[in-house]
């Protein structure tokens, strides 16, 4: 019993280290991917052109400006533009409910699918791709089951699936419309303990480019963090970021972090800040509301956030 309990013993640890060399490993590939990247400029596209108008209208967040809407931990907004509407992200679906929490919303708020021209997914995280069964099936989905989206140009961080359309992987920096750019694949290492799926990650960000005013940023989480997406942008775009829409992941706290983020916007003299509540705590969201005044705009469900 007792060699039977050693032998157990040693097979364990030798287990044990055996995945978390495999762990650092893959780790050390993720890092290396977002080292490579920093090295390595994007694209540098020509003749984006704008857009005159733009108008942000969150879908689903974890803030609402009624409580006859939905919310929750998650994001999904629609952009809306005279070149094109986006539905950018799908929200979160933890109850199954059918409808989904985006779906109520879209009811109550107007809003139909035929008025959509592209699905931009950001990143591959069940709060931005409709609930961990359809991350778990590496799809997404506005509710419990999968409408028709043929009709749709469809934008995936990385290859994923969808019956009857066919998504579209990020890669290399590429316009959609006059004035509207997805910035290509940006990898950052995961989060844990979604890390200990898939440590390495994509998240793309769409660039507005609005006439009079500016590039405005649009994220979904903004993992790869605000200094590295801005950069992403202006050298893209060869112009200067004017704002930001979204999530840029910063907890709860006034962090250094969030001092730096500040301070970055302030050098830009943003137009617009508009943090999602739904990865940021209110401690952030108020240090960013009180730097930024007038241009600051709280994100909430139903809460236009109109650009010009």
């Amino acid at each position: 019993m007792k060699r039977f309990l050693r032998v157990t013993g040693w097979s364990l640890l030798a287990v044990v280290v055996a995945s978390s060399v495999i762990v650092g490993v893959r780790f050390g590939i993720a890092q290396a991917a977002v080292d490579r990247f920093d090295r390595t400029p994007p694209t540098r596209l020509e003749s984006i052109g704008t857009v005159e108008h733009l108008t942000i209208l969150p879908l689903f967040e974890k803030a609402t400006s009624s409580t006859d809407l939905a919310m929750g931990h998650g994001v999904g907004y629609l952009v809306q533009t005279d070149a094109g509407t986006i539905l950018v992200d799908v929200g979160f679906n933890p109850e199954n409910l059918d409808p989904s929490p985006i779906e109520q919303n879209m009811a109550a708020l107007g809003v139909t699918l035929d008025t959509i021209d592209t699905i931009f997914i950001t990143h591959h995280h069940p709060d931005h791709t409709g609930g961990v069964t359809w991350w778990q099936q590496g799809t997404f989905s506005l509710g419990t089951t999968q409408v028709d989206l043929a009709d749709k140009q469809i934008l995936t961080p990385i290859a994923l699936t969808y019956p009857g359309a066919k998504p579209e992987a990020a890669a290399a920096p590429r316009v959609l419309a006059p004035g509207i750019v997805a910035l290509g694949a940006i990898p950052f290492v995961d989060v844990f303990p979604l890390s200990l799926v898939r440590p390495q990650m994509i998240e793309q960000v769409l660039a507005v480019n609005v006439a009079d005013v500016g590039v405005i940023l649009i994220s979904g989480c903004g993992h790869p963090g605000l200094e590295r997406m801005v950069e992403t942008a202006e050298q893209v775009l060869g112009q200067p970021v004017a704002g930001i829409v979204g999530g840029l992941h910063y907890g709860e706290g006034v962090t250094p972090a969030v001092n730096a983020g500040i301070a970055l916007l302030e050098e830009h003299d943003a137009a617009l800040v508009a943090l999602s509540p739904h990865d940021t705590g209110a401690a952030g969201l108020k240090a960013f509301a009180t730097a930024f005044g007038a241009a600051y705009h709280p994100v909430a469900v139903g809460e236009p956030i109109v650009v010009r």
